[in-house]
């Protein structure tokens, strides 16, 4: 999710967007963002489409929020726009600039998350993301990038698209327990999770991944495992037929 801090504080600034990274790491979205000391600076590297929220301080040295916003609905008129003020006496002005919503400085938790809970129904899914540490460095990566996940006793394998495999020290579980909520992928034995996306083909209580690999599966629910794979590509390509 792509947003844009506008604030001429910079503590307020930091202060938000570490309220916003922390309700990215429980929802599992991943945000980029960019900050803004100024209405000017944000408006002159501003296009449409490119980003989904704009936090818009009402209040701000030289062009003032409401201002900033008017000459931005110009460029975009559907960019969620949620203003940050200290006091609601100027919301009026800030509505006819079609703000979704405001936020009350000092910034309280609940209000923030409550904020984005109602702003991301208006935006397309975010993608799922997983996120572990190896060797001190956090690694994020797409579930879309994902080939498959395995367990190694309280380590797991994770292989990505890109040929990097890494091997973070985290149970197994601590994946497969978001992952299996997206349909792309499949749990083919204990400890074994796949993209669906990169299977190609089972055979002999195993399956081939694109990437050459041969993984287990359990066999007495091979047929049934194969039978869901075919099911999903059926639908893939029939989803895909219907988008030409």
């Amino acid at each position: 999710m792509r947003i844009a801090l506008v604030d001429d504080s910079e503590i307020e600034r930091g202060i938000l967007l570490s309220l916003i990274t922390d309700y990215g790491c429980e929802k599992q979205i991943l945000f980029e963002s960019d900050c803004f000391d100024s209405g000017d600076a944000f408006l002159s590297s501003f296009s449409s489409d490119k980003y989904d929220i704009v936090f818009m301080d009402i209040f701000m040295n030289g062009m003032s929020g409401v201002e900033t916003a008017s000459k931005m609905r110009q460029i975009d008129s559907h960019v969620i726009l949620i203003f940050l003020t200290a006091s609601a006496d100027y919301m009026p002005d800030a509505f006819r600039v079609h703000a979704f919503h405001y936020i009350l400085k000092p910034y309280q938790k609940d209000a923030i998350f409550a904020c984005l809970n109602d702003a991301s129904l208006h935006l397309p899914a975010s993608e799922t993301f997983i996120s572990f540490s190896v060797n001190a460095i956090e690694v994020r990566i797409f579930a879309s990038q994902i080939v498959c996940i395995v367990a190694d006793s309280h380590y797991t394998w994770i292989t990505d698209r890109n040929g990097q495999k890494y091997h973070p020290c985290a149970a197994f579980g601590t994946f497969s327990k978001q992952l299996l909520s997206d349909r792309h992928f499949l749990l083919v034995s204990r400890g074994v999770l796949c993209n669906m996306d990169d299977i190609k083909c089972f055979s002999s209580g195993s399956c081939l991944l694109s990437n050459g690999q041969t993984l287990p599966v359990t066999l007495r629910n091979a047929k049934r495992l194969e039978q869901t794979w075919r099911d999903y590509c059926f639908s893939k390509t029939r989803d895909q037929t219907l988008e030409i």
